[in-house]
């Protein structure tokens, strides 16, 4: 779930269009934060899982999108779980099973927590920004990019 999870943080972008045009004062405007992450997933259309630097740099802007508040606590949690775990991922030997058993092992207790928040987001894409989740990895949230999300697993 969390090798996933990695993946899905990266590619869960999309554009969107907001009703009401707005969030919160203490939170960002949904049409802002879906206009950001139509930019990210722009971005990352085309990232290798092996191009460290270009998923560093998608991390970098995905952590710096102001979520509108109904959906902040979440998208944080996702976004920097996925990022911790990179961090740890890349301080072990990827080939040796064993050490990534034993890091996904570590992170197994958060599963049920950021599955949750993990489904909360993806509500907020598909209800607010119009996307389909399950098409991760399409500039157009259409399923038809060539990128190298494919949705989010239960791993």
């Amino acid at each position: 779930m969390l090798i996933c999870l990695t993946a899905a943080g990266v590619l869960l972008v999309a554009g969107c269009s907001d009703a009401d045009g707005g969030g919160t004062a203490t939170g960002g405007s949904t049409a802002d934060f879906c206009k950001g992450f139509k930019a990210v997933q722009a971005d990352a259309t085309n990232i290798q899982a092996t191009d460290d630097k270009a998923i560093d740099a998608a991390y970098d802007k995905l952590s710096k999108l102001n979520p509108p508040e109904e959906i902040a606590t979440e998208y944080r949690k996702v976004i920097d779980t996925a990022k911790e775990f990179r961090a740890e991922e890349k301080k072990i030997d990827q080939s040796n099973t064993a050490e990534l058993t034993k890091l996904q092992q570590r992170f197994a207790d958060r599963q049920q927590e950021l599955q949750a928040a993990s489904d909360k987001l993806s509500q907020f894409l598909t209800d607010k920004c119009g996307i389909d989740p399950n098409s991760l990895g399409s500039e157009d949230g259409s399923g038809s990019g060539s990128g190298t999300g494919s949705g989010s697993g239960g791993n």
